[in-house]
């Protein structure tokens, strides 16, 4: 984790076009540094965690969950577990145990503010959870994210208020990226009038100053 803050965020922010909001995903052991990271450095806005192995260490981890004391507002965590006790054919596997434990700690609101959802697959086990469990985990997170960005053609406005009720959904800056208001900018050339044109290229140009008014 001392090389991801120091080396590798950096990296990333200097070579790719992110705006530094922070998802760590993990699977089964990686699960555990995923909650490890959640608990001690909170070194990312939000969380999945599939199917992890809290039993390890005799769940020291779901020990360090229940007496901790720190405030985790405005942090996310979706939790997956897959349904291995069936597929198995156990009914008092470590594992799962050890998810439903952990499952009830957060309940207790153990981890004080933190905005978290739980998933039982019953269709997947310790190997497919992933998949379901990422795609899940990215909606619940990014769930004010979805809109209708068409409602834009009728009133440019419509952006601003979109992106700042994102923005103080998730407590990070969102803001419309240039490739947004280039499609939609065409689409209004196409179906609407050369006044809402005009209003979403004004727009587009606070929140992107140099931008050419013809792009």
């Amino acid at each position: 984790m001392n090389f991801v803050s120091k080396e590798l965020f950096p990296f990333i922010e200097k070579t790719y076009r992110s705006n530094g909001y922070k998802v760590l995903v993990g699977h089964s052991f990686g699960g555990l540094a995923t909650i490890n990271n959640l608990l001690t450095a909170s070194l990312f806005n939000a969380y999945i965690a599939n199917d992890l192995s809290l039993w390890w260490d005799n769940e020291l981890l779901i020990r360090k969950t229940d007496s901790t004391q720190r405030d985790f507002k405005d942090i996310r965590l979706f939790l997956a577990q897959s349904n291995n006790a069936r597929l198995r054919n156990l009914t008092d596997d470590e594992h799962e145990i050890a998810i439903v434990k952990f499952r009830t700690v957060l309940e207790k609101e153990r981890l004080k503010n933190l905005r978290w959802k739980y998933v039982f697959y019953e269709e997947d086990d310790h190997g497919t959870v992933p998949l379901p469990g990422n795609n899940d985990g990215l909606r619940f997170i990014f769930e004010s994210y979805r809109w209708n960005f068409r409602d834009a053609l009728k009133d440019p406005a419509a952006i601003r208020r979109h992106f700042d009720k994102v923005s103080a959904a998730l407590n990070y800056p969102f803001r419309p990226t240039q490739s947004l208001f280039r499609k939609i900018i065409a689409i209004a050339r196409e179906r609407s009038n050369d006044a809402v044109v005009n209003q979403l290229q004004e727009l587009q140009q606070t929140y992107y100053p140099n931008t050419n008014k013809s792009g």
